[in-house]
C-alpha cells in the first residue's frame, strides 16, 4: 500500500510539472504554507541590524554579485561586527564559508533559513525574492538581478510559450517582486529602463529604487592578475599557450523535458575542435537554469564543461574568446574587450516567437553567424579586433556605463549603514538577557524531568538497557587512578605510549594521534553535534575497540548506525555550570567536553585522576590543539559566532576571544575541583605546561614509575 501511494505521489507531481496550470496551482499551494511560517517567524524575531543574508541563483551557488558585496563586507573594517548568512541549496559543498569571520551556512527551506529571513536587516539577492518572503518595513531587501537583458523579461514578454507558468502567472510573480525591493542596483541607464519596464516598477513601485553602482560581479574584471588567470588554467588543465573559447548559450523558453529546461546542442563540439585544431581548447558552459544538455556529450579532450564552476568570472579571464547567444554574459565579458561571436542559429524564431529583444543587434559588437560552417570560420578570424573597435566602444559605453571596478564599495556606502543605533545595542542587550532567563526556565524545568528520572532508574525502576549499561558502571573502578587526556597542543605520542596500560578517557579526535601510538583509550566521550554530522562513521570505526563510548541524546541520536559500544547521558548546557553526580539523571556541560570525561569518571568510583593534554589554552587559535583540521575549524567558527552573541561587545578582538574561553573553562576547572574536594576524590594536572592552574600540579613522568 505504502509503495502504491508514493508512486501515486510522484506520478501527481509529474503531471503537475508537465502542466503549467497545474504547476501554479501546486506552486500556489506551497507559496501559502511556506508564507505563514515566514510570518510565523517574523511575529518572534526582532530584526537584528548587523544580520545580512545572502542567496544567488536559488540557493544554487556561491557566485555573482551577492559573492562580490559579500567578500567586500568581509575585508571593509566598518562591517567586522556584521554576521552573514549564505543559504544553500546543499549547504555541505559550501561549508567552507564559515572559515570566514561571523559566516554561517544554512540550508535551504530548514528552519534557520526563515529564521534567517526574519531576522536579518538586510536581504541580498540576485533572482528576485520568492514569493513567501516579504520583508517587514524595516527591512532592506536589495535586488542585484544576475544580467544585463538582451531578451525581453516579465511584463515586457507579448508571448505565451513559456510551459511553466502561464503569461498572467508571470507577470503576477513580477509584480510582487517589483514591491517589495528596497533597492535594485543597475549597470547603466539602459538597464535602468529596461528593468523599470520589466519589472513594472514604475507602476508598483512608488519611489525610485535604482542604485547607480554598476555590477559589484565585474569589480574583479578590472582587478584581476596574470596569477588569478595562471592559476584558473591550472584548476583546469588547460595548458599554456593554448587559446581558449567559452561558449555560453542562453536557455530556451520552449526546450522542456518532463518538467525540466533542456538545452539542445546545435553544434558538435567534438568536430568543431577537431576542425579548429590542437590550438583551441573550447570551453561548454550551459544557463544555470538548464538541467539537462543534449548533444553535449564530447569525447574530445579539448573541450570541457565548465557547468559546475560557480563564478563564471573565473571563466571570463582565461578566455580568449566568448561565443555566446542571447546571454548577458556578453555584456559582462565586453569590459575585457576581447572578441566575441554571436551563434544565433534561431535568430528569427527567437526574435519573434519566443522572447524579442530590447534593443538592436546590429549594435553587437561581433559577428553574427547562422551555421556551425559560419561559426568555425569566424572563430579562425575572429581574434582580429580592428573591425569592431568602434562598436566595442559603443557597446560598453551604453551598457556598461556604471561599471568602472569599485562597484561594491559603492553599493555599501549607499545602501547598507555600518552604524547602528543606541537602542538597537540597548535592545540586543535585552534580548539576550532575556534568551539566558528563558534558558535557565527551560533547564530548571529539565531538572527537575531528569532528577526524577534519576531517581527511579538508582532505585531499579523504569529504565531501558541504555540505563541498565550505566547503572552497572556505578563504582565499577571503585578506589581506582585514571587519566583525562585532553587535545591540547602539549599531547604526544611519547606521553600516551607511558600509558599503555593505564584507564584512560580521551575525547573528540583523539583517533588523529593513533597512527603514532600503540595507545588506545579505554573510554571515550564526545558531545559535539558537529562530529556526527561530519566524521560519525571514521569516529565510531576508529573506536569501536573502546570499551565504552559515552556521548548525549543529541549526538547518539544523529547516527545511523549505533555503535554497541556507545552509551549516552542527559546533557543540559549551562552557564550556571556544577556537577550533578549522578549520570543516570544528567550532566550538566559547559565550555569544554572535560565535563562529561570528569563526571563519568566520579561516577565509576575513580578516586585518583589526572589530567593530561588539558592545556587550558586558546582552543580556537592555530595552535589549539594537537591536530589541525577542517572539522575542527568549523567547530571553532561556530564558537567563535557563539561568543560574539554572548559577549555583546564591539569590536571583539581574537584576544578576548581566547579569555573569554579560557574563563569559562577554568569555571568549569573550579567546580570540578570543588566537588572532588568534597568526595575525596584526587584530582591532578599532570599536563606539560600548558595554563591550567586550578589543580595541583603533578609529573608525568613520577606519575607512572608509581
Amino acid at each position: 500500500m505504502a509503495k502504491i501511494m508514493t508512486s501515486a505521489k510522484r506520478t501527481i507531481k509529474r503531471v503537475c510539472r508537465s502542466n503549467k496550470y497545474l504547476k501554479s496551482t501546486m506552486e500556489n499551494v506551497n507559496t501559502l504554507r511556506r508564507r505563514m511560517r515566514m510570518q510565523k517567524y517574523q511575529s518572534v524575531y526582532e530584526i537584528d541590524e548587523r544580520l545580512v543574508v545572502f542567496e544567488a541563483f536559488s540557493g544554487g551557488k556561491y557566485a555573482c554579485n551577492p559573492m562580490a558585496i559579500y567578500e567586500e563586507m568581509l575585508h571593509n573594517p566598518k562591517y567586522e561586527e556584521f554576521e552573514y548568512v549564505w543559504i544553500f541549496n546543499k549547504p555541505k559543498k559550501y561549508k567552507f564559508l564559515e572559515d570566514n569571520k561571523n559566516t554561517t551556512v544554512v540550508k535551504k527551506f530548514s528552519k534557520k533559513h526563515f529564521e534567517s529571513y526574519a531576522k536579518a536587516k538586510y536581504w541580498i539577492n540576485n533572482m528576485s525574492i520568492p514569493e513567501y518572503l516579504n520583508p517587514r518595513p524595516e527591512q532592506i531587501y536589495i535586488e542585484t538581478w544576475h544580467g544585463v537583458p538582451l531578451k525581453r523579461m516579465g511584463f515586457d514578454i507579448t508571448t505565451d510559450v513559456d510551459p511553466r507558468q502561464t503569461k498572467s502567472h508571470m507577470r503576477k510573480k513580477y509584480k510582487h517582486k517589483a514591491k517589495k525591493m528596497t533597492y535594485m542596483i543597475s549597470s547603466s541607464e539602459f538597464y535602468t529602463e529596461k528593468l523599470t519596464s520589466s519589472f513594472g516598477l514604475d507602476k508598483f513601485c512608488n519611489r525610485d529604487i535604482f542604485l547607480n553602482t554598476g555590477y559589484p560581479r565585474n569589480d574583479f574584471l578590472f582587478h584581476f592578475t596574470e596569477e588569478d588567470v595562471r592559476k584558473r588554467k591550472e584548476q583546469l588543465g588547460i595548458p599554456e599557450g593554448k587559446k581558449v573559447i567559452l561558449y555560453t548559450p542562453t536557455w530556451r523558453d520552449t526546450q522542456f523535458n518532463n518538467g525540466k529546461i533542456t538545452y539542445q546542442m546545435e553544434v558538435d563540439l567534438d568536430k568543431l575542435s577537431e576542425e579548429l585544431g590542437e590550438e583551441y581548447v573550447i570551453l561548454f558552459r550551459a544557463h544555470h537554469h538548464v538541467k539537462q544538455v543534449e548533444g553535449a556529450e564530447a569525447e574530445n579532450t579539448n573541450v570541457i564543461n565548465v557547468a559546475d564552476i560557480d563564478e563564471i568570472n573565473n571563466l571570463y579571464i582565461i578566455s580568449d574568446m566568448l561565443i555566446t547567444d542571447y546571454s548577458s554574459t556578453m555584456f559582462d565579458f565586453a569590459i575585457l574587450e576581447r572578441p566575441m561571436i554571436f551563434f544565433m542559429y534561431d535568430l528569427e524564431e527567437y526574435a519573434n516567437d519566443v522572447r524579442g529583444f530590447y534593443f538592436d543587434i546590429d549594435e553587437l559588437p561581433g559577428p553574427i553567424v547562422k551555421d556551425v560552417k559560419q561559426l568555425a570560420d569566424a572563430i579562425k578570424t575572429g581574434f582580429d579586433m580592428t573591425k569592431y573597435k568602434e562598436k566595442y566602444q559603443r557597446f560598453n559605453k551604453k551598457f556598461n556605463q556604471y561599471n568602472h571596478g569599485n562597484s561594491a564599495a559603492k553599493l555599501l556606502e549607499m545602501a547598507i549603514n555600518p552604524e547602528v543605533s543606541d537602542n538597537y545595542l540597548e535592545q540586543r542587550e535585552k534580548n539576550i538577557n532575556r534568551w539566558h532567563q528563558w534558558l535557565d526556565y527551560q533547564n530548571k524545568l529539565k531538572i527537575a524531568k531528569f532528577n526524577a528520572a534519576g531517581f527511579f532508574r538508582s532505585i531499579g525502576i523504569c529504565f531501558g538497557s541504555n540505563s541498565r549499561k550505566l547503572r552497572r558502571l556505578k563504582n565499577s573502578h571503585k578506589g581506582e587512578r585514571c587519566f583525562l587526556i585532553g587535545n591540547g597542543p602539549s599531547l604526544t605520542a611519547a606521553d600516551l605510549d607511558l600509558l599503555k596500560d593505564e584507564t584512560c578517557f580521551a575525547c573528540n579526535m583523539i583517533y588523529e594521534i593513533f597512527p603514532q601510538t600503540q595507545w588506545r583509550p579505554t573510554y571515550y566521550c564526545v558531545y559535539d553535534n558537529v562530529y556526527s554530522d561530519t566524521l560519525a562513521e571514521q569516529l565510531t570505526d576508529s573506536l569501536s575497540s573502546t570499551k565504552n563510548m559515552f556521548t548525549i541524546p543529541g549526538f547518539y541520536n544523529k547516527l545511523s548506525e549505533k555503535p554497541e559500544n556507545m552509551l549516552y547521558v542527559n546533557s543540559i548546557f549551562s552557564e550556571n555550570y556544577t556537577v550533578r553526580g549522578n549520570v543516570l539523571a544528567y550532566c550538566m556541560r559547559k565550555a569544554t567536553v572535560m565535563t562529561i570525561m570528569a563526571e563519568m569518571a566520579f561516577y565509576m568510583g575513580f578516586k585518583e585522576i589526572y589530567l593530561i593534554g588539558v592545556d587550558n589554552s586558546d582552543t580556537h587559535g592555530s595552535n589549539g590543539h594537537f591536530y589541525q583540521n577542517d572539522t575542527e575549524k568549523q567547530v571553532a567558527a561556530r564558537d567563535i559566532n557563539r561568543i560574539k552573541k554572548r559577549v555583546a561587545k564591539h569590536n571583539i578582538t581574537s584576544e578576548d576571544i581566547a579569555e573569554h574561553t579560557m574563563n569559562r573553562c577554568n569555571s568549569v576547572y573550579e567546580e570540578l575541583k570543588k566537588y572532588a574536594d568534597a568526595h575525596g576524590i584526587k584530582m591532578y594536572n599532570a599536563t606539560r605546561g600548558g595554563k591550567l592552574e586550578v589543580f595541583e600540579r603533578a609529573n608525568l613522568d613520577e606519575v607512572v614509575r608509581q
